[in-house]
């Protein structure tokens, strides 16, 4: 059983048996305790919205614009799946710190930002106020690092030139390959200075000289410095364009010829003086009548018969002996040899430093002669002398002597520094 009911297009409480007996109604207000809604499209909700009283509390923070497609939602939202720029830029209130541009493709970001990708230079110009100590110029490629910069990889010419204000004391060229460097350059123990173009060397041998001789407060207290920078500007002068040219005691020019001075010393010695007034018995002459050098001296003493070399090389070392048989009487043989330091070479089948003759008595041939002459690397401070040894009559250990004055022993004594050491 059915029935029809209609009341002022309003609904009161009654009961429905049989839906087929209404028909379809438009109503501007429907109240109902409990209502199951199909499908409403985005128009129909909003017309709705004001009216669904009873279940507004479940859509709370949702206003739909009266007009155009803007809606907003007042609480968190979470989204599953893809949000379109466009939709993201309305939303911009909701994410704090981040401003998009109205025209451009330029957003601000003010708050700190972490990037776990890449970022172009043409992003990064754009975030340098983040970045502290580095700007970016407004034209060219010339960007400036106001902080320290350590470097790992490899640094360009280019590079290296646009940090020189970094670099204290070294200036670039504008042009050519001329670097200055003002301050002054320590060179380890062990090292060089190499000068590839020999044209240079010219004039870095003058710069040299001119610092040694107007700045020598600054190398004064290093001796062995000075001694260099005189020997460099005093023996050699360099001209490129015709030849080399070496002044000095050891080696000279003249005109149209180039020639060394050996380096050579000579001793002759006084006949009637040796140590402990006797000849033999390894005693020598100690006392120098004549020297005769050339070159640049290498002896730092001649005391008691003892040649000390200051000047480590290789020597040539020649001895000559003329003896006169004059008062001692009967026959002698007469010999001497080399001492250095501790090694004596009397007898010696390595080197050829020693040397006897024989003497009949002063009545029957009074002279002899010995010679010897061989060479020898010595060190500085090494020691020289030259001991004498004698056979009296028919003894033959040369463990003889005989006082001074009873021979002639005429003597010299030739060193020749061959070769530095």
């Amino acid at each position: 059983m059915s029935k029809s009911i209609f009341n002022s297009d309003v609904f009161n409480s009654k009961n429905i048996n049989n839906s087929n007996d209404l028909p379809d109604l438009n109503t501007t207000s429907f109240i109902a305790d409990t209502a199951t809604i199909g499908t409403l499209t985005n128009t129909e909700l909003q017309a709705a919205t004001s009216g669904v009283a009873a279940n507004v509390t479940k859509l709370t923070g949702i206003t739909y614009a009266t007009s155009g497609d803007l809606t907003t939602i007042d609480n968190n939202v979470s989204v599953t799946g893809t949000i379109t720029n466009t939709e993201l830029q309305a939303a911009t209130t909701a994410l704090t710190g981040i401003t998009y541009a109205t025209s451009g493709d330029l957003t601000t970001v003010d708050n700190n930002v972490s990037v776990t990708g890449t970022i172009t230079n043409t992003e990064l110009q754009a975030a340098t106020t983040a970045l502290t100590g580095i700007t970016y110029a407004t034209s060219g490629d010339l960007t400036t690092i106001a902080n320290n910069v350590s470097v790992t990889g490899t640094v360009t010419n280019t590079e290296l030139q646009a940090a020189t204000t970094a670099l204290t004391g070294i200036t670039y060229a504008s042009s050519g390959d001329i670097t200055t460097i003002a301050n002054n350059l320590t060179i380890d123990t062990g090292k060089v200075l190499a000068i590839p173009n020999y044209t240079n060397v010219e004039t870095t041998l003058t710069s040299l000289s001119n610092q040694q001789s107007t700045n020598t407060g600054a190398i004064a207290t290093n001796t062995s410095d000075i001694t260099a920078l005189e020997d460099v500007a005093f023996r050699f002068v360099i001209d490129p364009a015709t030849t080399i040219k070496v002044n000095g005691n050891d080696f000279n020019v003249g005109a149209g010829h180039f020639y060394h001075t050996p380096r050579m010393v000579r001793y002759n010695f006084d006949k009637d003086a040796a140590t402990n007034n006797l000849w033999g018995g390894d005693n020598v002459a100690n006392s120098i009548r004549q020297t005769r050098q050339t070159g640049t001296s290498f002896v730092s003493s001649t005391g008691s018969g003892i040649i000390t070399v200051s000047v480590a090389g290789f020597y040539r070392i020649k001895y000559q002996a003329t003896v006169e048989n004059d008062g001692q009487n009967g026959r002698v043989t007469i010999g001497a040899y080399l001492r250095h330091g501790t090694t004596l070479y009397w007898k010696d089948d390595d080197r050829g430093f020693f040397g006897a003759a024989y003497i009949r008595d002063d009545g029957e041939g009074t002279m002899g002669s010995i010679n010897f002459e061989d060479y020898l690397d010595l060190a500085a401070n090494d020691q020289l002398s030259f001991p004498t040894k004698l056979n009296l009559g028919t003894n033959t250990g040369f463990t003889d002597t005989t006082a001074q004055a009873n021979l002639d022993w005429f003597s010299m004594v030739e060193l020749e520094l061959i070769k530095l050491a």
